[in-house]
């Protein structure tokens, strides 16, 4: 007891007052002796006071004016570096990708009437993921820069985003609506390259992005939100396609190429893709 209080209020009242700014959240416990056993004397307690995560970091001690850090169980005063990267993390929210999948793919229009067994097509594939805020702090604005080893292209908006003009080769999609500490929403985005399959003499196809094979194609997101710096993730093309639809995609235009040479009569029209 500290007078007529008693020790928790006592360091209820005490703690928001150590600090600028105060410290708000925080719980204090008490932990008072077992009966029998206990590690705690008779007429000892125990407090602990809970301070959680502080969306108001830095927190500057009232006493002397500093700024502190827990390093190896102790308390030292804070370089300016770290005291910068504390109140970054603070006042920017964090939106982050996540499950990112390829839901389907389809050939679309082609580039030109079709030049023995090679076809140059614009390759139409859905891309489904999510989009959360990690942080403890709102997103008022966020948009995501689509781009990939080969040029990107995108005509469609949806509900959950606007469509917005970018570098050439990438696809800008602005969300419509805040993202909320811990809020999550899922997104559709068809994307466009233009692709090239290619029945080869030895009875084998490839297909190609740009002359790159698509194991070879990495997707970049970059994430811009508010003021906070931008964050960059970046998805390997074939890891995102567990159900294969690309491949599923080249062979339809595979089984185009042989239609048209069985309408020609090309003696190579039976090859598969591979």
């Amino acid at each position: 007891m500290r007078g007529k209080q008693s020790t928790k209020e006592w360091l209820e009242d005490v703690v928001p007052t150590l600090t600028d700014l105060e410290i708000l959240g925080f719980n204090v416990y008490e932990v008072l002796p077992r009966a029998t056993g206990s590690s705690v004397a008779p007429d000892k307690s125990l407090y602990i006071v809970d301070v959680p995560d502080s969306e108001r970091a830095p927190h500057q001690s009232k006493r002397d004016l500093k700024y502190y850090i827990r390093l190896s169980g102790k308390s030292r005063p804070a370089a300016h570096r770290i005291i910068e990267d504390i109140r970054n993390r603070a006042r920017h929210s964090k939106p982050e990708v996540y499950d990112l999948q390829i839901a389907s793919a389809t050939p679309g229009s082609r580039n030109q009437a079709l030049q023995g067994l090679v076809s140059e097509f614009q390759l139409n594939i859905n891309l489904r993921f999510g989009v959360r805020n990690s942080s403890r702090v709102r997103a008022a604005n966020a948009c995501l820069q689509l781009s990939a080893t080969v040029p990107l292209s995108t005509s469609m908006g949806t509900d959950e985003y606007f469509l917005r003009p970018g570098t050439p080769g990438t696809v800008l999609l602005e969300l419509r609506n805040p993202l909320y500490p811990g809020m999550g929403v899922i997104l559709g985005c068809v994307i466009s390259v233009w692709a090239k399959v290619q029945i080869l003499t030895d009875g084998e196809s490839s297909l190609t992005f740009a002359g790159i094979s698509p194991d070879d194609v990495l997707l970049s997101i970059d994430i811009f939100a508010d003021s906070a710096q931008a964050q960059k993730q970046e998805f390997k093309l074939s890891n995102v396609d567990p159900q294969q639809y690309i491949r599923q995609a080249a062979k339809k235009e595979v089984d185009y190429i042989r239609s048209v040479a069985r309408r020609i009569g090309s003696p190579r029209s039976h090859t598969g893709w591979s």
